[in-house]
């Protein structure tokens, strides 16, 4: 991790600027919150793929003849990377910039992680020396992971996380800073604000990939595909913060479930399935426990039902009325993985990084 702030023009092949590039998507389309979508340089014929080959669709939970472009972009490019042999990644020595600069991320303050997850982590593994910190490093970039114990050592995702970093490389090498608390999204009791510390767990600054930083251990692989996001030049700052998080947000979750399923177009169609379907249940729970009204947008309506428009506009997929009774209170914003999910990706059956 180096110093902050420093700008990093991406190049072309990178995924951020192939999937969405200022989440301006040309095929996104209007609601009555407003999108704000505009034409895209990188989408000048919204009707073809890269390829032109006519593009298809995602309409009630079926892939039908009208996919998204941008969705058959990305699961053809998620495809390629698992054709392609793991990126190889060896461990390393943390040099001297980087560990000041984990010092300085996880001593400072910030109004999102309240808990101090990250100096609690910090002290733990690089102070006292009580868990491990392990790093490791690929041409394409760089992950420090600090555990809680050496128990979750079987509970890390390398691969998975080495080809979502190769997917998002650009001109300048990534570095995350991977804090594995194990503290869960859990909503608060009905009645009261859903806030930062309860659903929040990563950060960075655009356009500096330096400067990720990742500090729960569960949904840590969505989380690491958000802050890429924002690190690699995504960034539309015109749109406003609620509706910049909700673009961004509802492209890792969708990014996540296709990486999951390996870009296989049956499993990726189940996956992002499921993803509409934990959307709308969690939502309805968000809107019916914790928000002053059906039609408010106080936080976390960025993470939550902002995102839910931006994801049915990206997928098409909707969801059938639902009942907050089927949500359990967690504020993880994917569905954890399936036994099947961990085994294909090499974790422990316990994880809850992947």
């Amino acid at each position: 991790m180096a110093d902050f702030g420093s700008a990093q023009r991406i190049a072309k092949d990178s995924l951020a600027c192939r999937i969405q590039w200022r989440m301006d998507a040309c095929n996104i389309v209007s609601h009555s919150h407003s999108l704000g979508a505009r034409s895209s340089p990188f989408c000048e014929n919204p009707l073809r793929n890269e390829r032109g080959k006519s593009s298809h669709a995602l309409i009630g939970n079926k892939f039908t003849a009208t996919m998204t472009p941008f969705l058959e972009i990305l699961i053809d490019r998620v495809k390629h990377e698992y054709a392609t042999p793991a990126p190889p990644h060896r461990p390393c020595e943390i040099i001297r910039p980087e560990r000041d600069a984990i010092e300085r991320e996880c001593t400072t303050q910030n109004n999102i992680d309240t808990a101090n997850m990250r100096l609690f982590i910090y002290k733990r593994a690089f102070v006292e020396g009580k868990a491990p910190v392990l790093c490791r490093r690929s041409a394409h970039g760089t992950l420090i992971v600090a555990l809680e114990s050496s128990a979750q050592e079987a509970d890390i995702p390398w691969e998975t996380w080495f080809r979502i970093l190769r997917l998002f490389h650009a001109r300048k090498h990534i570095t995350a800073l991977i804090l594995a608390r194990t503290t869960k999204r859990i909503a608060p009791r009905p009645g009261l604000p859903i806030e930062p510390v309860h659903i929040n767990g990563g950060s960075t600054y655009s356009c500096s990939p330096e400067t990720i930083c990742v500090y729960r251990a569960e949904d840590a692989t969505r989380v690491l595909i958000h802050e890429l996001f924002h690190a690699m030049c995504s960034d539309n700052h015109a749109d406003g913060v609620d509706w910049l998080e909700a673009k961004t947000e509802a492209w890792a979750e969708v990014t996540y479930s296709i990486v999951l399923s390996k870009g296989d177009r049956d499993t990726s169609e189940r996956a992002l399935s499921r993803q509409a379907h934990w959307i709308a249940v969690q939502n309805d729970g968000i809107r019916t426990r914790h928000m002053r009204t059906h039609k408010s947008s106080e936080f976390p309506w960025r993470y939550t039902i902002g995102k839910e428009l931006v994801f049915h506009s990206i997928t098409h997929i909707t969801e059938p009325s639902l009942t907050s009774r089927e949500w359990n209170g967690s504020l993880r914003l994917t569905p954890p993985p399936t036994a099947t999910q961990k085994r294909e990706h090499g974790v422990a059956p316990s994880s809850t990084m992947l």
